[in-house]
């Protein structure tokens, strides 16, 4: 017998057009284009929580207006390894850090920023699938 899933949940093997919706939430990567930096994030009901080889992070995500998000979260460094990201300060152990973008498709395009130099750089998370 092959019955579906209630409405609103994934399972493997499902087709990518019933979790493509205009949510925000779902499994995203990360990439900061013309680096080989980059990492993973889970977006659900709000929270998100993420990290790379460097650092984990969790926080919230908020919709603003014209299909852009507002993203915050606390960052904790785990690895100190300095050669692994020159924009890390080597004497903090954690940061607080900001991203807002605008929708295309599938991805978000737009800017991070550390709050404690006002530091930015471009970012492109892209959607891969459904947050459990």
């Amino acid at each position: 017998m092959n019955e579906s899933p209630p409405k609103g949940q994934w399972t493997a093997g499902q087709p990518e057009e019933r979790w493509t919706d205009k949510s925000v939430d779902g499994l995203w990567t990360y990439v900061v284009p013309g680096t080989n930096r980059g990492g993973v994030l889970v977006i659900k009901s709000g929270v998100v929580v993420g990290g790379n080889g460097i650092l984990y992070f969790q926080g919230v995500v908020l919709p603003l207006s014209d299909g852009r998000i507002s993203m915050t979260t606390h960052a904790v460094r785990f690895n100190h390894d300095a050669s692994l990201d020159e924009s890390w300060a080597t004497n903090q152990d954690s940061q607080s850090v900001r991203f807002e973008g605008r929708r295309v498709g599938q991805e978000f395009i737009g800017t991070v920023t550390r709050h404690d130099t006002d530091q930015t750089f471009e970012i492109v998370l892209t959607r891969r699938g459904p947050a459990f």
